[in-house]
């Protein structure tokens, strides 16, 4: 039987712990090449013949801009993207929320998907057919979690539908009570770990 994702390269992002991690395992299980970005000095699962670590700050461009090429250079193709690297905020209540941790977790939530959407967007072109540019995370857009947080997580929803309009396709959101996401059906069912089981503390699996 073929597997799906058969001679696609996919890059995952905060790829070491919690859904990160398995996302990379169900791709790489059903026949991709895998980019792992994460910030951890190494990957939790070493072993992996299709999966390939990359250690990468994403909030930094030009961190970014260097393992996007280097990933081209070693495969010819960029087909996937995830943007899974994240980190929570404090929920600090917004007349509380410092100027340091507002920059912190945009940097990281929001900047950092802009960084891998833009690196990559020039290489999908090459595509052919073009695939989807990124899997946008879920969110709460009732307000619950704190504010830095939710705008981030709200913004990359848009963030996609910007980047379908200059050439590649966003995958399409999904709707429920509480949150909206862009996961597919098969990469839901194959991500089952949670934030909590995550083995490393810089970026937290979404």
């Amino acid at each position: 039987m073929a597997l799906q994702f058969e001679g696609k390269v996919a890059i995952v992002t905060g790829g070491n712990s919690g859904i990160g991690a398995a996302t990379v395992a169900l791709l790489a299980a059903q026949g991709a090449q895998v980019a792992n970005l994460d910030l951890a000095d190494a990957p939790t699962n070493p072993n992996q013949d299709s999966v390939t670590y990359y250690q990468c700050d994403v909030s930094s461009n030009d961190a970014v801009v260097e393992i996007v090429d280097a990933i081209f250079t070693k495969f010819g193709h960029i087909d996937i993207l995830i943007n899974n690297a994240g980190v929570m905020d404090d929920f600090s209540p917004t007349a509380s929320v410092t100027d340091a941790a507002w920059t912190k977790v945009l940097n990281i939530n929001l900047n950092g998907p802009f960084h891998l959407i833009r690196a990559v967007i020039p290489y999908m072109l090459r595509n052919d057919p073009k695939p989807p540019a990124n899997a946008a995370p879920s969110f709460n857009f009732r307000g619950e979690q704190g504010p830095p947080r939710t705008p981030s997580k709200g913004s990359i929803v848009n963030l996609c539908s910007t980047a379908s309009k200059h050439g590649a396709a966003p995958a399409q959101p999904t709707r429920s009570p509480n949150t909206l996401s862009s996961a597919s059906p098969a990469a839901r069912r194959g991500c089952t770990a949670s934030k909590e089981s995550a083995a490393t503390p810089s970026y937290q699996a979404e």
